[in-house]
C-alpha cells in the first residue's frame, strides 16, 4: 500500500473515532440537561398542585366551620355530647329554612 493511502486511511479512522466520541459526549450531556429540565418542571407542577390542594382544603375547612356555626345557631340543642364517641340526637323542632322566609 502506498504511504498516502495508509495515511488517509489512518486519518479517516481517527476522524471517525473522534466523531463517535464527540457524538457520544454530546448525546450524554443533552440527556442530562433534558432530565434536569424535566425534573424542574415536575417540581414546579407539584408545587402548584400542593398550593391548589392547600387552598381547596382551607376553603373546605372555612365553609365547614361557617356551616357548623350556622347550624349551631339554628338548632343549639340538636346534638349533645354524652361520651367520647356517643351522640344523643334530639328531635329537631319544625323550622322554616332561612332562605324560604319572606323578607
Amino acid at each position: 500500500m502506498a504511504l498516502t493511502r495508509q495515511l488517509s486511511l489512518g486519518v479517516f479512522v481517527l476522524v471517525g473515532v473522534i466523531m463517535a466520541i464527540l457524538i457520544g459526549v454530546v448525546g450524554y450531556e443533552t440527556r442530562t440537561v433534558l432530565i434536569s429540565q424535566a425534573e424542574q418542571s415536575q417540581d414546579r407542577q407539584v408545587e402548584v398542585l400542593a398550593s391548589q390542594l392547600d387552598t381547596a382544603y382551607g376553603t373546605i375547612i372555612d365553609n365547614t366551620e361557617r356551616l357548623a356555626t350556622t347550624f349551631k345557631g339554628l338548632y343549639p340543642d340538636a346534638l349533645v355530647l354524652i361520651g367520647i364517641k356517643q351522640f344523643r340526637s334530639v328531635i329537631m323542632p319544625a323550622r322554616r329554612s332561612p332562605t324560604t322566609e319572606k323578607w
